[in-house]
């Protein structure tokens, strides 16, 4: 599913350890939260220890893990809930136009403990897998992380399948297209990175059979979790599925301060190898294996920091960003599998930048930064976003938005543009979006109206001394209340400003100025004054 002009407007909820239940319940609020697809968490079968012991553990977030020790190729778990529901899930997204993206594990299955142990399948791996030494890769733990060989050949503390056996190929085929059939739309690889390519020392044809045996293989989704350190071959990648973008997360991170001094430049630039583009991208500012770690890489994150990261990746028009849902409570991994995360996917902030993104749809991305503090991304003609993690900034820029005014989507000020000129103000550690020109509509409801023979005033521009120009058409001719740039009017309140009409003027028209900027903008005819009665 590859964009050919490389502008993707999709947005990824990743709704991490969710049942399926869960989601189906929370479908129409995922896409009106602006977002088109969700992840869900590994479908597989698990070992039946992990379902035999108290609720906290058997169910709570420290087994997150397990999910990704499958036991065989089949769909149906404990912790998400059986088949049938994942159908009936998949079902009811698509009936609201929403996108199925499942999470599949053919590296590696399930082990029986630690140590040395970790390198064997778990007793209750099916004995038609398990038994077969020709489904197994060498019992040993990689050594070298730079030794593609060892990275694609040896264990990563699971049992490693030997992915270049055709018979276990078959399986993962029938398995995926199983899933497939049942409603997804998408599949995440987990562990791409250790399955080899081709090309690889000890290459198979793993990737180019399973993948072309795929059904609906010219529209799925398909994406990797390829890790870009040690020995990747990260680009190899891009012939066969998108890619995970771990080095992207981490530059994210640093530029919104978290264990790093804040600079927005830092998110510029995508962190990849020669050759692979925004658009062979999936972004995030923290993947569940961030969060989840045992070093919890992210978990330290504010949501500060997670909502200006999200906007800087969301409002990009390559890339094809994926919101994170952390689980509910402030401790570390508190919350219980199969229910949904806290709320913050779903945060008045976030919902805009997501509505942005979709708004933005086939428009180009340009990017500004304005020293370390400020990052504008201009989306074509159509949009900018302003993510300002510094101090108040007042904007002055070229852009091509049309001349007018505009609303911020969040803070409801407005950003004036005018001869190409984009001027408005944005407030510390805060995002300004705006994309939708200001018609005369908004102008009646928001920026003026007549009550008590007065017209009222709202300033949003802040002008010092605004005037008001009245004057009214009689047969072909205007006749005005003052000359040119009309009167001062009085200050009724902060931002609120009057001057008392007669009722002859109420059905003329008016135009705003402080004698150098006027609303609305220049060659525009005035607001109609009776529009607001």
């Amino acid at each position: 599913m590859i964009i050919d002009n490389g502008i993707n407007e999709e947005t990824i909820l990743h709704v991490w350890n969710w049942s399926f239940k869960t989601i189906k319940e929370n479908i129409k609020e995922i896409v009106n939260a602006g977002y088109t697809w969700i992840q869900i968490s590994p479908v597989q079968i698990r070992p039946a220890v992990a379902c035999t012991k108290g609720l906290r553990q058997r169910k709570g977030h420290p087994h997150w893990w397990m999910l990704y020790q499958p036991i065989n190729f089949k769909i149906g778990n404990f912790q998400l809930g059986s088949r049938e529901e994942f159908i009936g899930m998949c079902a009811e997204a698509h009936r609201y136009g929403l996108k199925v993206m499942v999470d599949v594990i053919l590296n590696h299955m399930a082990n029986r403990g630690g140590g040395s142990d970790s390198n064997f399948p778990h007793e209750t791996v099916e004995s038609f897998i398990r038994d077969d030494i020709n489904f197994w890769h060498e019992r040993k733990k990689v050594e070298n992380w730079n030794d593609r060989w060892q990275v694609t050949h040896w264990c990563i503390g699971l049992p490693d399948l030997n992915t270049s056996n055709h018979m276990l190929q078959d399986m993962i085929i029938d398995f995926l297209n199983d899933v497939i059939e049942c409603g997804a739309d998408g599949l995440r690889f987990d562990a791409a990175k250790h399955i080899e390519l081709p090309e690889d020392p000890g290459g198979s044809d793993f990737w180019p059979r399973v993948i072309q045996s795929l059904k609906n293989k010219e529209i799925l989704f398909l994406y990797g979790e390829v890790l870009q350190c040690g020995a990747s071959n990260y680009e190899k990648y891009t012939k066969y599925m998108r890619l995970s973008a771990e080095g992207y997360s981490y530059a994210i991170r640093r530029s919104v301060g978290y264990k790093a001094e804040k600079n927005i430049n830092n998110a510029k630039e995508y962190q990849v190898p020669y050759g692979v583009n925004g658009s062979n991208l999936v972004t995030w500012v923290e993947s569940h294996d961030d969060y989840a770690s045992d070093i919890e890489k992210s978990f330290a994150l504010s949501e500060w920091q997670i909502k200006m990261g999200w906007a800087i990746i969301a409002a990009r028009s390559e890339s094809i960003p994926l919101f994170f849902n952390r689980p509910k409570g402030k401790m570390w991994l508190e919350g219980t599998m199969g229910e949904a995360g806290n709320d913050f996917w779903k945060s008045s902030e976030i919902v805009a930048i997501n509505k942005f993104r979709l708004k933005m749809k086939g428009e180009k991305e340009n990017i500004i930064t304005l020293g370390n503090n400020l990052m504008i991304i201009e989306r074509g003609n159509k949009g900018v976003i302003m993510i300002n993690i510094g101090q108040r900034y007042h904007i002055n820029i070229y852009t091509s938005l049309k001349d007018g005014m505009y609303k911020d989507k969040i803070s409801e000020k407005v950003f004036y543009v005018r001869d190409g000129q984009l001027n408005g103000t944005v407030e510390e550690g805060k995002i300004s979006i705006i994309y939708h020109e200001v018609d005369e509509d908004f102008i009646a409801e928001d920026i003026y109206y007549l009550r008590d023979n007065k017209v009222f005033f709202t300033n949003p521009l802040r002008w010092n001394k605004p005037r008001v120009y009245i004057y009214k058409e009689v047969n072909h001719k205007a006749i005005e209340l003052s000359q040119w740039p009309g009167r001062e009017m009085y200050r009724e309140g902060e931002n609120i400003y009057s001057y008392p009409i007669e009722d002859y003027w109420s059905s003329g028209r008016v135009i705003f100025t402080n004698g150098i900027s006027q609303i609305p903008e220049f060659a525009k005819e005035g607001l109609l004054i009776l529009k607001n009665k």
